[in-house]
């Protein structure tokens, strides 16, 4: 269905248009008009989303996905690669785990008590921790004070992403 009805066109702001004539609750959407709506999540934009027949909304960035690269496996998500969400073209779309874009996430945790990524306070040593898990591999070390922690995961975030071809994204110290 979503292939007879879409097209992908980078030339439209979210990414795709209309195949064909459509109508909506309210609206008449035309051959070639851009396809979705912008939604917000409380201040922040959440990216471009359409909705198939008023039905439940499905990120733009999987339309596309679908379109140029058929069906996403389960337990795979549609990430975007520079961190804009309003970025829909296939060079900045990837295909990540459930854990993997958890990690790619910009803003703490409500329970985040260190205040940076990746640093948590072991009580058992009295020291805070830079905990990294990447692929199943876990590495952590203990340091005395939550900025030291912060720069060893800043750090084994960089090599990660170095070594996987990909920008490093949710550092702690983002400017060096």
């Amino acid at each position: 269905m979503i292939l007879n009805r879409f097209r992908v066109d980078e030339s439209s702001p979210s990414g795709i248009r209309w195949k064909v004539e459509s109508r909506g609750r309210n609206k008449r959407y035309f051959c070639g008009d851009p396809a979705g709506y912008l939604a917000y999540s409380g201040n922040e934009n959440y990216g471009w989303r359409w909705c198939v027949c008023c039905k439940k909304p499905i990120p733009v960035s999987r339309v596309v996905w679908i379109f140029l690269n058929g069906p996403i496996p389960d337990g795979m998500l549609v990430d975007h690669r520079n961190g804009n969400v309003l970025d829909n073209t296939i060079q900045n779309l990837c295909l990540k785990n459930h854990g993997h874009n958890v990690r790619c996430r910009t803003k703490l945790c409500s329970h985040n008590k260190s205040g940076f990524h990746g640093v948590g306070w072991k009580k058992s040593d009295g020291n805070w921790r830079a905990r990294l898990q990447r692929n199943g591999v876990v590495v952590q070390k203990c340091f005395s004070s939550p900025e030291d922690a912060a720069r060893q995961y800043d750090k084994w975030v960089i090599e990660w992403a170095k070594s996987c071809g990909e920008e490093a994204r949710a550092l702690n110290f983002p400017n060096g």
